[in-house]
């Protein structure tokens, strides 16, 4: 039994539907692509040029370190258009001039060149990018794409605060602004994956009955098809969280944890399945060595050597993330989430609780700093903006902070909703 609402029988009719939706879902993004790529370019440079040297700026309004390699690559993604290439064969391909520089010596002279390949992404932002840059320039974006960061951020915290207490939602917000959550939410290619986290933490907030695996499937599928491997455990755990907090009592201790592992499942399915369903249409339309490229990409990313990342000591990952938040932010991470749950002798005892009472929140909160490691040469050369990473485990800390012990007892209950086991 993985919950008191949900058995192994109903869990495995879910993933024969997750199974016949993948290739639906697969067919409907490649569909999008299609005509995303379908606009015309020549707009959609005039709308990059003119704010390129904004664009390849290293900091955010904040002074905040933000990564910029690959802001200038996805956001040209299909420009670097081949001439022979079909309007579905570019967007399957999608070339793209490498990096600022890469992009620069293109918007001097937009011509085709040795196409920097990056089929071996959904790269699904071009979707939103593409049309809003045909009429508006990169500048405008990164407004409209922060105003919809804050609502979706405001709301979810509104609904937190409503439903538990104000302690709940500052436990969530306060993480990303230590960890710099306006670089995270302005830039084109990051934006897109706090929507389907913070969407998806909205959707599983006030839902009591049983995991939704199916939505946990899609959260998956969205993450593979938009997120520019930025922070694919944040769209999972963000609503596992919120999900853990609504989700009714357990009758016994594993059955949270269960049901995360279940929910972890049917998101890895949605993740790595819509992935491995890319790489097949990519290889019959191309015709050409899309799964070489795509295991060699994937294993440079988990611990292939280059300039700047040479050691794969166990830590090195999650020192780097943390060494990014640089003097003053570093310092406060480890005064609120590390030494403050552990700085009385009532928050010792709610993490004994909660490691005891509901270890799910703990596997979520570690759950990411796992991805960190495992993907070690990604996390270490991209730290400037996967330390967002960091953000559940920060929630969790908080929970204690602010609960002072409350937060996994009867006070951490949405109101009206009863008391915990």
């Amino acid at each position: 039994m993985l919950d008191s609402q949900l058995s192994l029988t109903e869990a495995a009719s879910k993933g024969a539907i997750a199974l016949l939706l993948a290739p639906l879902l697969a067919a409907f993004f490649a569909g999008l692509l299609t005509l995303s790529f379908a606009l015309d370019n020549g707009e959609i440079t005039k709308n990059i040029a003119r704010d390129f040297d904004y664009m390849r700026d290293a900091t955010a309004d904040n002074g905040r370190m933000i990564d910029t390699l690959t802001e200038c690559t996805g956001v040209a993604a299909g420009l670097n258009r081949l001439e022979d290439d079909t309007l579905f064969k570019a967007a399957m391909r999608a070339n793209t001039p490498r990096g600022c520089g890469g992009l620069g010596a293109f918007l001097e002279n937009p011509k085709p060149r040795p196409a920097y390949f990056y089929y071996r992404y959904w790269h699904g932002y071009a979707v939103l990018l593409r049309p809003l840059l045909s009429i508006t320039p990169y500048h405008e974006i990164r407004g409209h794409f922060l105003t919809v960061s804050l609502l979706l951020f405001g709301l979810l915290a509104w609904r937190l605060a409503n439903d538990f207490n104000g302690r709940v939602a500052l436990a969530f917000v306060l993480p990303f602004f230590v960890l710099n959550g306006f670089g995270f939410w302005i830039l084109a290619t990051k934006a897109v994956t706090w929507f389907i986290a913070a969407g998806g933490a909205l959707f599983m907030s006030r839902r009591r009955g049983p995991p939704p695996l199916l939505a946990f499937f899609v959260i998956g599928a969205l993450t593979a098809y938009f997120d520019f491997l930025t922070a694919p455990m944040l769209c999972f755990t963000l609503p596992m969280l919120t999900w853990l907090l609504y989700a009714e009592p357990q009758t016994a201790k594993t059955n949270h944890l269960a049901a995360f592992g279940v929910c972890f499942g049917f998101f890895f399915f949605g993740y790595f399945g819509l992935w491995a369903i890319k790489f097949l249409i990519a290889q019959i339309a191309l015709g050409e060595p899309v799964w070489r490229d795509a295991i060699t990409a994937a294993t440079q990313r988990l611990r292939g050597s280059e300039g700047r990342i040479q050691t794969f000591w166990l830590g090195k990952a999650l020192y780097k993330n943390w060494d990014i938040l640089g003097d003053l932010w570093g310092p406060i991470a480890i005064a609120l989430f590390v030494v403050a749950p552990l700085s009385t002798r009532k928050r010792r005892s709610a993490i004994k609780k909660l490691a005891h009472h509901r270890p799910a929140l703990l596997a979520t909160a570690i759950a990411p700093l796992i991805w960190l490691e495992t993907l070690s040469n990604h996390s270490q050369l991209h730290a400037h903006f996967t330390h967002i990473n960091y953000a559940p485990l920060f929630i969790v800390s908080s929970l204690i902070v602010f609960g002072a012990g409350s937060a996994i007892n009867k006070e951490m209950r949405p109101l009206g909703h009863g008391s915990a086991s």
